[in-house]
């Protein structure tokens, strides 16, 4: 599924972030299996291929985007109550260029509102987080729907910027710049 086929119904949902009662099912509003019925609610209705993976407590699912194709990885950590939507870049960087890299992402977490870019330094793995505190209780489905949509979105987006800094040698500073002015102007 591309991210175009979906956005216009995901602006279409003002849903907050705030707390609701489990389903009636006789969970406990916190417990892990409440929050895994959540999520799975949220990728039923989202239309998208998902896979179900038990040895991570969670879910994957794979996108292809207007940049580039990657994996995303939702997953519930019961023990602390939080909810982890990971979109993981299949790209590496180069270790000669991890920190111009985190440069990059550095900067690209300064104006981003939900979510942050991360990087292993050790193997250059990249990928997007957005992580959901359910100790109060349960966040709605709208809300675990938008922390992925944010984390799909946000990995297609800034890629072509992160793309250019690992593998054509540009300064992280003016990827980013040449990147947002595309986004303002989309028929450049």
């Amino acid at each position: 599924m591309r991210i175009s086929d979906w956005i216009p119904a995901l602006r279409k949902s003002r849903a907050t972030t705030a707390a609701v009662a489990a389903p009636a099912t006789g969970l406990e509003p916190t417990s892990g299996a409440a929050a895994m019925m959540v999520v799975r609610e949220a990728l039923g209705r989202s239309g998208w291929c998902f896979e179900e993976r038990p040895e991570l407590q969670g879910w994957t699912v794979s996108f292809a985007g207007d940049n580039l194709r990657w994996r995303m990885y939702v997953r519930i950590e019961p023990e602390v109550d939080l909810i982890h939507v990971h979109s993981v870049y299949d790209m590496l960087a180069p270790p000669e260029l991890r920190v111009a890299a985190a440069e990059y992402i550095t900067r690209v977490n300064y104006v981003l509102r939900l979510g942050h870019f991360e990087m292993d330094f050790a193997d250059g793995e990249v990928r997007f987080v957005c992580v959901l505190d359910y100790e109060n209780g349960l966040p709605t489905r709208e809300a675990v729907a938008r922390a992925m949509a944010c984390s799909t979105v946000a990995t297609d987006r800034y890629y072509p910027g992160l793309a250019k800094v690992m593998h054509g040698g540009v300064e992280p500073e003016v990827a980013l710049a040449v990147l947002r002015r595309r986004m303002e102007s989309p028929e450049q």
